[in-house]
């Protein structure tokens, strides 16, 4: 459980089936810890980021995400995301071996790309942490505020796809 659940869960589980097949397990799990979150936390939440900047752009990210996921199979859906992981990862290992925060003030265009992205990704497996974390660390929300809006957006964006996945009936009563 936790912010990480999705990467870990997506990370294990592909080493023994295709990501297409996890997500529709793990993805409506998470949905559980999301709204806690945001029941317990509804007071700090952003409202006007979250509603007016980031679920617009990043839901249709996510719906594109999965729309290419039935294109893009195998191992190199592995391959990207183990790869992403890494990325990931090692600019975090190297922002904290060089004491660097993340107080960048991106401007709207810039930060419009990393949040799409971050939808696509989340379309393709579930998780667009570290991207959205990229885009919006900038905004100036104290940590208390940016953890209650990122649990916020994770819930709606895994609502939206485990909403994809029973319409096309990834979920259903046999699994």
């Amino acid at each position: 459980t936790g912010f990480g659940c999705i990467i870990i869960a997506v990370a294990l589980g592909a080493n023994f089936y295709p990501i297409p097949e996890i997500l529709p397990l793990v993805v409506p799990l998470n949905l559980i810890l999301s709204l806690y979150f945001v029941i317990r936390y509804f007071k700090l939440i952003d409202k006007i980021l979250i509603f007016k900047v980031i679920l617009p752009i990043m839901g249709c990210g996510t719906l594109l995400g999965y729309y290419l996921i039935q294109f893009i199979q195998g191992d190199v859906l592995r391959i990207v995301f183990g790869d992403s992981v890494i990325l990931f990862a090692g600019r975090e290992i190297f922002k904290f071996y060089r004491n660097r925060e993340n107080n960048h003030k991106m401007s709207l265009i810039p930060q419009f790309f990393w949040i799409f992205s971050s939808g696509v990704i989340h379309g393709i497996y579930g998780s667009e942490g570290p991207m959205l974390v990229y885009a919006i660390s900038g905004n100036s929300l104290n940590k208390g505020v940016f953890r209650a809006t990122l649990s916020t957006i994770w819930f709606f964006m895994n609502l939206l796809l485990t909403m994809v996945f029973v319409y096309h009936q990834q979920i259903n009563e046999d699994n």
